[in-house]
């Protein structure tokens, strides 16, 4: 349905449910402030802010509201929401958290720690706090508003940032280092989610006009490597204990925070933990080799192309029931199929480089207009791809970007 009840004559930017009463209480921010609503539209608290609310997020541990407002505070709220019709007010008593210099357009809790709070704002940074003492590290890099914020569901100290400087940054929030910068968007970045049953799998949203799909598969090898080598050994004994995943299936978030190693050493979620008692039900049932070792695989890598790697690997398994995995339609194309839809399309979009319209380009369901910067950025991309240096430095030239021409 639609609240049209009048809780707010002005913009509303963001919203977030309760994690309490099943989802009855919502949360929004706007140019009002923030109101507190039941699900049925009635509202049971109006918190009034001084400067617009720009992103408002419910702790999933207990009831605590965090809020970022354009006074470049962050507000911690604590509620006492009571059920409808009841004769109690709602109640609340805040926190104010100083740190950025320009307005604070987003936050989101850890879904791991409780007292994590993350917050991006106008001021290019992205900052970790300890809502328990108020204390915070910056996360820096970014060169323009930083919009987009996600936490990883597996790994305790993994966050990811989008800016309108195009970029997606990948922080190690124990050290404030950024351990990969994404450069595919060509504008500002918005929204970034990490798939609810893959945990390195991503997908981004700008307005380049792309949703973007990209993987963080090495970064979880040091889990995924030594559960295989856990999976092949038992399956061979035909004896798995749901024990044998504690060090790499049931992390704990403390112990993988203050752990040294530059990578993941052990996964903290609840999607992880669902794995562990996947694949104990499985070796329970006698079930093959393939099977046990392509829910790893499932669960850290991106469908594509698993079928044909379970294909193949089928063929030479006697394990695997009726002689073979059985798969789905291939879905990996050959080099030369690739290399020759880009040299297609970079054959349109030289066509129309001089073409100040913007222009449809892509094929199905990915055509999108392109306006003609754009459009540039896109054939320099491709034209690296395929080699064609002089192409490339032609364009980046047209773009008046010398330092990447020479």
């Amino acid at each position: 349905g639609v609240f049209s009840n009048g809780a707010s004559k002005h913009n509303v930017y963001s919203c977030s449910w309760a994690p309490e009463r099943d989802g009855s209480i919502i949360a929004c921010g706007g140019d009002d402030g923030i109101f507190i609503l039941h699900a049925d539209g009635t509202i049971a608290l109006r918190i009034r802010t001084p400067k617009p609310t720009y992103g408002v997020a419910f702790n999933p541990h207990r009831p605590l509201l965090a809020s970022a407002c354009g006074d470049n505070l962050i507000r911690l709220h604590t509620l006492r929401i009571p059920q409808p019709g009841s004769a109690t007010s709602a109640t609340q008593t805040d926190t104010k958290l100083e740190g950025h210099t320009k307005r604070v357009f987003s936050v989101s809790w850890s879904p791991l720690l409780p007292d994590v709070l993350l917050s991006g704002s106008d001021d290019c940074t992205v900052r970790v706090w300890d809502v328990s003492n108020g204390t915070h590290r910056a996360l820096t890099g970014h060169t323009q508003n930083v919009r987009a914020l996600h936490w990883s569901y597996e790994v305790p100290w993994l966050a990811f940032s989008g800016s309108w400087d195009g970029t997606i940054r990948v922080w190690d929030t124990r050290s404030c280092i950024a351990m990969q910068v994404i450069t595919d968007h060509t504008a500002d970045v918005y929204s970034i989610v990490s798939h609810p049953h893959r945990p390195g799998v991503m997908l981004s949203v700008s307005r380049d006009t792309t949703i973007r799909t990209w993987g963080l598969d090495m970064l979880f090898t040091p889990i995924m490597l030594p559960l295989l080598l856990t999976v092949t050994a038992a399956a061979q004994s035909q004896h798995l204990q749901r024990e044998q995943f504690t060090s790499q299936l049931r992390g704990d978030s403390a112990t993988e925070v203050s752990s040294q190693a530059t990578l993941p050493q052990a996964c903290c979620g609840v999607g992880a933990r669902a794995l562990a008692d996947r694949l104990t039900q499985a070796a329970a049932t006698n079930a093959p080799r393939m099977e046990l070792l392509a829910m790893v695989f499932d669960f850290f890598n991106a469908p594509r192309g698993m079928a044909n790697l379970w294909s193949l690997l089928g063929l030479f398994d006697g394990s695997a029931t009726g002689g073979g995995v059985e798969v789905g339609a291939h879905e990996v194309r050959s080099g030369d199929a690739v290399l020759e839809t880009t040299r297609g399309q970079l054959s349109l979009l030289m066509a129309d480089k001089d073409s100040t319209k913007s222009k449809m380009i892509g094929e199905g369901t990915n055509r999108r207009r392109v306006k003609q910067e754009d459009r540039l950025r896109i054939a320099a991309t491709m034209s690296l791809q395929l080699g064609e240096m002089e192409q490339y430095c032609e364009l980046m030239i047209m773009l008046g970007e010398w330092t990447h021409a020479i």
